[in-house]
Formats: C-alpha cells, sequence, structure tokens
C-alpha cells in the first residue's frame, strides 16, 4: 500500500533485477517505484533468494548379496532428482573382479548422479558370486552282469556345471577270484572351483550266482533331500554278507539315499558279489509358497490374503 500528501494520482512500477547464479542459488531483486504527478519518486526493495537444491536419490541401490554363479540378479535403475529438472532413470556401471577360479567373482555396480554445478552422489551394490554346485555327470551305463570277457567298451560320458568347465576323471580297477571277476569304473568330474562330484559302473563277470533285489522303496522327504531308503535282499552265496550302497552307506538297509538312481554291491563270505539297481523318487519340484493379496486392508482393518503353494507333497500344513 501507499499514500502520498498531496495527490491520489500516483503511478505505481515494479522491475526485477536477477542474478541467475544456479549453483549459488537464484537471487531476485524487485524494486517497486512509486512516481507521482509532480515527478516526486520513492523506492522500495525485496530481495527473493530461492536455494540451489542439491541432487538427491529418490530410492536405494539394491542390498549387497551373495549368489551363486547362475543366480545373478538383473540389474535395476534408480531414480535421481537434479536442480529444477524432472526425475531421471539411472542405470548402473559395471565392474567384475575375478576371484580364484572361473565360477566365481565379484560384481560392483555403481550408479552415479551427478549436476552441473560438481555435487555428484553415488550407491553401490557388491554381489558376490559364488560356485558350491558340482557338475552333473551324464551317461554312464547302468551296472551290468555278462558272461566273459572282454568288457563293454566305454561309454561316451559327458558333465556339465553351471559355472564353468569341468574336466573328467576316469578309472577302473578289476578284480578277480573264484567267483568271477568284478569290473568298476569310476567317473569323476571337477569344475573349475574344484566341486566334484562322481558315478560308477559295475561289471560283475562270470559271476557265481548271487541274486540281489531291492525292496521297501521310500522317497525323499523334500525335493533335494538325501533321505530316502531301501533295502537289499540276497539269495543264493555263502553268509554273511557285506553291503556296499552307492552312497557309502553298508548296511542292509540304507536311510540316506538321494533322489534318482542308486545301487548296492552285495559280496558274501566267499567273495562272490551280485548288485542291484534302485531309483529312488522325489517330489516333482520343489516346495514353493506366495502369499496373494485377494482384499487389502480397508478403513475397518480387515482384509484377505491366501497362501498358493506348489511342488513339494501334498498334504500341506500351513502356520
Amino acid at each position: 500500500s501507499f499514500t502520498d500528501n498531496c495527490l491520489n494520482d500516483v503511478v505505481l512500477d515494479f522491475v526485477d533485477a536477477i542474478n541467475d547464479a544456479v549453483c549459488a542459488g537464484e537471487e531476485v531483486t524487485r524494486t517497486w517505484i512509486l512516481t507521482d504527478v509532480c515527478g516526486n519518486m520513492t523506492t522500495a526493495e525485496q530481495r527473493i533468494v530461492r536455494e540451489y537444491e542439491a541432487p538427491y536419490f529418490k530410492d536405494d541401490a539394491p542390498a549387497d548379496v551373495t549368489v551363486e554363479c547362475d543366480d545373478i540378479p538383473v540389474s535395476v535403475n534408480l531414480t535421481g532428482v537434479l536442480h529444477c529438472q524432472d526425475e531421471v532413470e539411472i542405470q548402473a556401471s559395471e565392474t567384475i573382479a575375478p576371484r580364484a577360479c572361473d565360477g566365481e567373482f565379484a560384481i560392483v555396480r555403481v550408479w552415479e548422479l551427478a549436476d552441473q554445478c560438481g555435487n555428484q552422489l553415488t550407491q553401490e551394490q557388491t554381489i558376490t558370486v559364488i560356485d558350491t554346485e558340482a557338475p552333473i555327470i551324464a551317461g554312464v551305463p547302468q551296472n551290468t552282469t555278462i558272461d566273459a570277457l572282454p568288457l563293454p567298451d566305454l561309454p561316451v560320458v559327458t558333465a556339465q556345471d553351471n559355472c564353468s568347465d569341468a574336466d573328467i576323471d576316469f578309472s577302473e580297477v578289476i578284480s578277480e577270484n573264484e567267483c568271477g571277476r568284478i569290473a568298476v569304473r569310476t567317473w569323476v568330474a571337477t569344475d573349475d572351483c574344484g566341486n566334484s562330484t562322481s558315478a560308477e559302473q559295475i561289471i560283475l563277470v562270470s559271476p557265481v550266482a548271487i541274486d540281489v533285489g531291492i525292496e521297501d522303496i521310500r522317497a525323499v522327504a523334500c525335493f533335494g533331500d538325501s533321505n530316502g531308503s531301501a533295502s537289499a535282499t540276497v539269495s543264493g552265496g555263502t553268509a554273511p554278507y557285506t553291503f556296499r550302497w552307492s552312497n557309502g552307506e553298508t548296511t542292509r538297509v540304507a536311510t540316506a539315499l538321494p533322489q534318482g538312481p542308486s545301487y548296492v554291491l552285495v559280496t558274501d563270505a566267499d567273495g562272490c558279489s551280485g548288485v542291484a539297481d534302485v531309483i529312488v523318487p522325489r517330489p516333482d519340484s520343489p516346495l514353493t509358497a506366495e502369499i496373494v493379496v485377494d482384499s487389502p486392508l480397508d478403513c475397518e482393518r480387515s482384509g484377505e490374503v491366501r497362501v498358493e503353494v506348489d511342488g513339494g507333497t501334498q498334504g500341506y500344513t500351513i502356520v
């Protein structure tokens, strides 16, 4: 507001002087000029400062994790905000640091947000990649019995690893007694990180008849477990018998068999042997559970959720 001591016929005007120093903040000096009809003039000023807003991230980088080499998470974009600008999406740069073996390394992801004033923010995520899984061997034949030498030709056995190449070492041990010969062929697959697995084939040559069977087969409790069981039956030969299961157990009943194929080698008191194969059942897929929100919470704090379960062995208990 304004007043004049003589006349009310005055003119009010203003001008803005802008100092657009972006990094120091924008400053506006606004001057009001009041002039009456006689040319008398007076002024008043207002100083307006819009402070510079430093850049910032709207979200956080994912947490550091340790994963197997075939489970590396996909990189995500982060959102940043710059002074007087719209939001920007920021992709991560990525560096890889090798470790002791091909299947193990570290991934460092860096998100960088910088403005024209030299302000710079960064966020990092370190992904430690490990390899603890052994290779998978394929092509090993089942145990067999033949009437006479020679032994069957060596099969083509391969190994596949989830992280690196795998080398296969082969060995063959042949023993002989009055009952005949027994050949044990062993393949050992080892990956670059030292994880290994083995598979065997037993070949009996002209054996004295020892009939070995399998009964009371029980599946593993959960996908990937090694708690299947089976019992060996024996007829023929001379008691007592010794038992050697493919997982190393030495009793008639094995209780720690893995899912899939196994075998038992039975030897009698005269050194005669028989072998039987068994396949331990398993659930078709791992057990998974997901919480599904059918109705979110309302003002009365009531809502509905349900649990969807798949895999494993049916007869689920939900607590």
